[in-house]
């Protein structure tokens, strides 16, 4: 793919694509299913600058992983980035402002789950998880701790046993998919969350079926609201 011009959507309706560029990053235009993936497994291993509110899209029963951890980054200045994922979406590349800018995700697909992997990420915009699931796998997946997490009341967080301490401010809600807790750990590592977790509601749960998991550190809070 070349990245000399801007596009308005990328769409996999096939299997098993693994397209890159041809030198930098792939420009994109704002706008709903600016990346879509209907195929069954796809990968779009290039950087990616968007132009403003955008949205990708995965179907259920689909897989679509974009980049390569420490090789590639995805930059949204300034806007929001919609990630609809009702398959299983994986982002290894890195989650960036663009300069001066702040970015914000919103994480949504019933059903789905959003690995988050990219090992530098650094946005600074709150990241909203509205349904489904998402991942982490490193102390860098949230971007940077000067923007909050808000898990909403029938999603999920799991740390996934991310091996660092993630010092993110996390605000809970709700208890999860089928009550297994709306902040979990589903590998038997132990992670540590440093920043504030608040209790945004009633009814919250937070469910560690393995291992340990160790939250706080001098001067944070547990805050039930």
């Amino acid at each position: 793919v070349g990245t000399s011009l801007v596009y308005n959507s990328i769409t996999f309706s096939g299997t098993a694509y693994n397209i890159g560029s041809t030198g930098g990053a792939i420009n994109l235009a704002s706008g709903i299913n600016a990346i879509r993936n209907t195929g069954a497994s796809n990968t779009l291993d290039v950087s990616l600058v968007f132009g403003g509110d955008s949205t990708i899209t995965v179907n259920a029963s689909t897989a679509l992983t974009l980049g390569t951890v420490g090789a590639s980054t995805l930059t949204n200045g300034n806007s929001l980035l919609t990630l609809s994922s009702l398959g299983s979406t994986l982002i290894n590349s890195d989650i960036n402002d663009a300069a001066g800018t702040g970015t914000a995700l919103l994480i949504s697909g019933s059903g789905g789950s959003v690995t988050l992997a990219g090992t530098g990420s650094s946005y600074t915009g709150a990241t909203t998880i509205a349904s489904g699931t998402v991942k982490l796998t490193n102390a860098n997946s949230l971007g940077s701790s000067a923007g909050i997490t808000l898990v909403q009341s029938g999603a999920v967080l799991d740390l996934n046993g991310t091996a660092a301490t993630v010092a993110e401010p996390i605000t809970i809600n709700g208890s999860g998919i089928a009550g297994a807790g709306a902040l979990v750990n589903s590998t038997s590592s132990t992670p540590t969350l440093s920043g504030d977790i608040t209790l945004g509601s009633t009814g919250c749960l937070i469910g560690i079926a393995n291992g340990t998991t160790t939250i706080g550190d001098n001067g944070d809070t547990v805050a039930i609201n």
